[in-house]
């Protein structure tokens, strides 16, 4: 199957809804679902914990309308957590990924070299910590799990 492919210029990123223009982006799923082992064969698996990180690298224009939602909630570390889309479509393909509940830090603040002249980039790591987790196409990547454990407590008088 021949037509256009997706490439980066293709992806439009949001940040609780805002657009931002950003230099890169990326998001790393880490699955702890591991295979188990029967006298030293594979017998298996046990469904691991999951987790995801990721981080933007902006411009300094990009990086004043977040710090103007870091201003709106009084610092950068009282931002909530937000949830960040990329998405992207061609004539022939489309990629919407979403995570949820993204929580913002700074890493790079300033990285400058006297010998560039490529403009300022700032670094914003984050973390997912929504259970709503991921999703690639509207497909969940984790399985939705409700509370593991229920106690029930009687009082007896």
């Amino acid at each position: 199957m021949s037509g256009q492919k997706i490439s980066s210029f293709d992806v439009d990123t949001y940040f609780d809804g805002i657009s931002l223009n950003v230099e890169s982006a990326t998001l790393t799923i880490d699955d702890k679902t591991a295979p188990q082992m029967s006298r030293g064969r594979p017998d298996g698996f046990t469904q691991g914990d999951v987790s995801a990180s990721g981080e933007l690298e902006v411009d300094s224009d990009t990086l004043k309308i977040i710090m103007a939602v870091a201003l709106a909630h009084g610092s950068f570390q009282a931002m909530p957590a937000f949830d960040v889309l990329m998405y992207a479509k061609t004539p022939d393909t489309s990629l919407r990924v979403e995570a949820y509940g993204c929580k913002f830090r700074v890493s790079d603040l300033i990285n400058l070299s006297n010998s560039s002249a490529d403009k300022l980039k700032h670094k914003l790591p984050f973390d997912v910590t929504s259970p709503d987790f991921v999703r690639i196409n509207g497909v969940a990547y984790a399985e939705a799990r409700g509370d593991l454990f229920s106690i029930s407590v009687t009082a007896v008088l």
